[in-house]
Formats: C-alpha cells, sequence, structure tokens
C-alpha cells in the first residue's frame, strides 16, 4: 500500500474499494489520473474564461462522475481546493438556477465524509449562501 502512495504521490482520501476486483484494476490508476488531471484543468480554464453556466458546470458535473467511478481518489489539498472552488461557483452571482443545483450536489458529495475534511482544515463562510437566498 505504500508502494502505491508514492507511485501515486499522495494519499488517496477514500478510493472506490470495489475497483480492486475489477479486471483491469492495474490500468484504474493511469486512467483515473488522467481524468483527474483532465478535470481540473478544463475547470480552471472555464472559470478564467467567466463560462461559469456551461462550461464550469459541465466540469463540476465531470467531477461528479470521477467521485461516482472511483470515490474520492486524491489528496487532501486537492479535496479541500474542490470544495473551495466549488463553493466559490456555488455563490457566484448570476448563475442559472441548473448550475447552482450541479454545484450544490457536488459540494454536498465533497463535504459529507465529514471525517476526510475536518473543521481545522477547513472553514466556509456563511454570509456568501444567505446572500444567495437573500
Amino acid at each position: 500500500n505504500m508502494d502505491r502512495e508514492k507511485v501515486l504521490g499522495y494519499v488517496p482520501q477514500r478510493e472506490n474499494i470495489y475497483n480492486r476486483k475489477l479486471p483491469h484494476s492495474a490500468e484504474q490508476d493511469a486512467d483515473s489520473e488522467k481524468y483527474f488531471a483532465e478535470i481540473k484543468l478544463n475547470l480552471a480554464k472555464t472559470i478564467l474564461n467567466n463560462d461559469i453556466d456551461k462550461g464550469a458546470e459541465d466540469w463540476i458535473r465531470n467531477l461528479h462522475k470521477y467521485i461516482l467511478l472511483y470515490g474520492l481518489k486524491f489528496s487532501k489539498e486537492d479535496h479541500i481546493f474542490l470544495i473551495k472552488v466549488t463553493f466559490g461557483l456555488l455563490t457566484t452571482k448570476h448563475v442559472s438556477s441548473v448550475a447552482l443545483c450541479t454545484f450544490a450536489k457536488v459540494l454536498h458529495v465533497l463535504m459529507k465524509k465529514k471525517y476526510l475534511v475536518k473543521r481545522t482544515d477547513l472553514v466556509i463562510p456563511w454570509e456568501p449562501l444567505f446572500d444567495l437566498f437573500k
């Protein structure tokens, strides 16, 4: 297990344990790493281009698919970063209700395992959410 963490370069937060039982589980690390890198890159591009309603929503949806396929297979630092990015997207003004729903759903998925990200690791302000529903 330590060898795998050295190969990955991080300790995965919470992987989908059933993937190890699949026939081609040996190639899964490379596939998941490639998909996750693609998600992070394209999410950054869409945010920088201010393409929140379509682009960012699509890549957050891809993040949700990644989590369904591989679990929370990323480092704690990436986990916290993804929570912050998704929260930022959720609290962006003038975003469609469909995109807001997607952001809220994925934020819930990222935050529901409370033991993975402790209160000392991440503090989220409540005011932006309050302003969103004013």
